[in-house]
């Protein structure tokens, strides 16, 4: 079979207004200003269940756009080539495929299992037996059909049910459970049903979630032995204030955390943790390609050139 094979290109969405509270909680800390409860309870107060972009993430979009064109002038998404746009229901993954879709002039599909960790959840304040602050994460709406492709013209959301929240209600999603979905996605990527549609040399571009990124591609790769070099390093980690709670998350021998439903995020403290082997920074891009047997190679991890001045980054 001298089939190409199916490019999968991977993006994480810009800045959203939730990093930047994240990178504060983060410098806060390890400045010494705030212990690790302090920077868990910062977080928990100042992030917003669907934060929009901030104007840096706007900017981010743009060159996203740039570097889409660039790559359809390439081998990577070639002008011949049948291209599908997937997108996290999160309104910082859809204000980032948008860009791009109207970059490639398409449309972007709404693939509500593409949502980060964690799901549409909302902090709510709260004091236990002890008489200590704390927070629970309980359910929060998120966009509807309608809110969607009113708010993002280039996006399409056919399986959001009409005026309904997009994940139906359920609430803050343990990591075991995000776990079992990235590997449903996971199949789906291999699956002739997807080949089919986009054709063996065809593409795929997929926006979501720094998390659930990391999860999806160590589902389609394995232990990560193949990866090259290594991530990028990024202070802009998804969860990077959860991080810091460390005593309450147990890790186990699959580098994936337990945390209980109110307790904290995944553990990316671990070096063998998927978050960290796998992570992807703001607004960067990782390209797999597949084959009709369902083999996964893995071309680039964690490109961020594209976002340096003047860069002509990974055309190729």
């Amino acid at each position: 079979n001298n089939a190409m094979p199916m490019h999968v290109l991977f993006v994480r969405h810009a800045q959203s207004e939730n990093n930047i509270v994240q990178a504060d909680a983060h410098i806060k800390f390890t400045n010494g200003g705030m212990s690790p409860d302090q920077a868990q309870n910062f977080w928990l107060a100042n992030r917003k269940e669907d934060p929009a972009l901030s104007p840096a993430g706007e900017k981010q979009t743009r060159k996203l756009g740039k570097l889409v064109q660039n790559l359809k002038k390439s081998k990577v998404l070639s002008e011949t080539m049948s291209i599908k746009i997937y997108t996290s229901p999160m309104r910082r993954a859809c204000h980032t495929a948008n860009v791009i879709a109207e970059a490639l002039q398409t449309n972007a599909e709404v693939l509500p299992e593409l949502h980060e960790v964690g799901g549409s959840y909302r902090a709510q304040q709260s004091v236990n037996s002890a008489g200590q602050k704390t927070f629970l994460k309980v359910a929060a709406a998120g966009l509807t059909k309608e809110e969607l492709e009113s708010a993002y013209p280039a996006v399409r959301a056919k399986l959001v049910p009409s005026g309904q929240s997009w994940d139906g209600g359920k609430g803050f999603e343990p990591t075991i459970v995000a776990v079992q979905r990235a590997a449903a996605v996971a199949s789906w990527i291999r699956s002739d049903k997807l080949m089919d549609e986009v054709g063996e040399s065809g593409a795929v571009i997929i926006v979501s979630h720094a998390d659930f990124l990391a999860l999806l591609l160590a589902a389609l790769l394995g232990d990560g032995s193949s990866v090259p070099g290594g991530a990028t390093p990024d202070q802009s980690i998804h969860s990077v204030s959860e991080q810091l709670i460390t005593r309450s998350t147990s890790s186990s021998s699959d580098g994936y955390a337990r945390p209980g439903e109110a307790g904290p995020g995944p553990d990316t403290s671990s070096p063998t943790s998927v978050f960290t082997r796998f992570k992807m920074s703001l607004a960067s891009t990782t390209l797999v390609e597949v084959d009709r047997s369902g083999e996964v190679r893995l071309t680039w991890l964690n490109d961020k050139r594209h976002l340096q001045p003047k860069s002509k980054c990974c055309v190729q």
